[in-house]
């Protein structure tokens, strides 16, 4: 374990702070398979663009994305991973 790992689970194992567990479940539940710094970006980047930009479609998705920066343009270049991270979100019903 990590330095204060127990620490943390054994706050959020009492009583009192059941609500704060279920919320560090969730949450590791749905950011499993995206924990490097890429997925963590891509998710991010994609949520935003969603929310903020009001669109939902991976065209609109890509267009935002490309004129963003030349950095995310490359970066999220393969629309394999927009579709998952896309799909991702929607499954959670945070798109």
């Amino acid at each position: 374990m990590f330095d204060g790992e127990n620490e943390i689970k054994n706050y959020l194992d009492q009583t009192d702070n059941i609500a704060f567990k279920k919320i560090v479940n969730r949450t590791k539940a749905f950011l499993t398979g995206f924990y490097s710094a890429f997925g963590l970006e891509l998710l991010s980047t994609v949520d935003y663009i969603i929310t903020e930009k009001k669109v939902n479609t991976i065209e609109d998705i890509t267009r935002n994305i490309e004129s963003w920066s030349d950095r995310k343009k490359s970066l999220f270049s393969n629309q394999k991973f927009l579709d998952i991270a896309v799909k991702k979100l929607e499954k959670a019903a945070f798109a």
